[in-house]
């Protein structure tokens, strides 16, 4: 809030930081098959009510903070929200994403992303929901569901494409969204992330996270925004360079201005096929090695006398 009463510029959009916009409680949705979970302690015909008090305690938040941003602007113009947080999505099973939700300035939910790569033992363990009669070993909070490719957030006259976390660190990710967009012909003009990166401390994996948002940067031919608790809160424009920063364990807001950027690059093009192949490549020759190596092995035994 100081940052926009203090700014000599229209803010368009506030960027929450990961998790921390509600307070641990989600923005939930109903598909018209939902399934009343079997976790729901209140009546079965009360449950859609139950979800449409959580859409408006939500809204309701979000309001009173556009609301009270909006008197600090030129003509109380109110700004969009992008905020990270869960979103739990009931149909014929309950799924639980790890989030970004947008929020317009009439506090309507316009939009939502669910993070696609997950974090391994963090947010999901490989193999065990597949195997009958173990899945109920999974603790709580590790059944997080992976989103469905990417969004995009229509702020005014900007495209903003969300990401969360490790997304960024994982450079591929965002370029694949890229590519995807592009085939669908959908504009993307920066790219928003939201990050915990408290877990670290003041490890170096706050700055090498901060290096692989601008390698995403570079690889995408996109601005990065960065909203981080205890990680690289940063502006960083389509050429990798940061424009602006907060350090680490610091509490404070960028207002930053992100420059278009209408350049695609090769990688967005062509995807990651290029490291697919030097993958497949090195199992070739690693298993060129191996079998060479047996082989000669056999042919030791064959010449030793018995």
């Amino acid at each position: 809030m100081d940052a926009v009463q203090h700014s000599d510029r229209v803010v368009d959009v506030v960027i929450w930081p990961e998790s921390m916009f509600t307070g641990g409680l989600p923005w939930m949705i109903a598909d018209a098959d939902a399934v009343v979970p079997e976790q729901y302690e209140g009546p079965p015909d009360s449950f859609v009510a139950m979800v449409g008090q959580n859409q408006n305690y939500f809204r309701g938040r979000a309001d009173e903070l556009i609301r009270t941003l909006a008197q600090f602007q030129p003509q109380q113009r109110a700004p969009h929200l992008v905020v990270g947080c869960g979103v739990v999505r009931y149909g014929k099973l309950p799924q639980a994403y790890s989030g970004m939700v947008h929020v317009s300035p009439t506090a309507e939910v316009s939009g939502w992303y669910g993070k696609n790569h997950l974090v391994m033992f963090g947010e999901y363990v490989p193999l065990l929901p597949r195997i009958p009669g173990l899945r109920s070993l999974i603790p709580a909070g590790l059944g997080v569901t992976p989103g469905e490719g990417p969004t995009v957030f229509e702020v005014d006259d900007t495209a903003i494409v969300p990401s969360v976390c490790i997304e960024t660190a994982v450079e591929r990710v965002m370029v694949n969204h890229l590519s995807r967009l592009r085939q669908n012909e959908t504009r993307a003009d920066v790219i928003v992330t939201v990050t915990n990166d408290g877990w670290f401390d003041d490890s170096s994996i706050l700055k090498h996270h901060q290096r692989c948002a601008q390698l995403v940067a570079v690889g995408t031919r996109r601005p990065v925004l960065s909203s981080a608790n205890n990680g690289p809160t940063a502006s960083i424009d389509s050429c990798g360079r940061v424009v602006e920063s907060l350090s680490s364990g610091t509490n404070g807001a960028i207002i930053a201005t992100p420059l278009r950027d209408d350049r695609t690059s090769l990688y967005v093009r062509i995807g990651d096929l290029p490291a697919k192949l030097l993958g497949l490549a090195c199992l070739i020759v690693l298993t060129s090695i191996v079998a060479q190596a047996y082989t000669r092995r056999r042919a030791r035994h064959r010449s030793e006398p018995s």
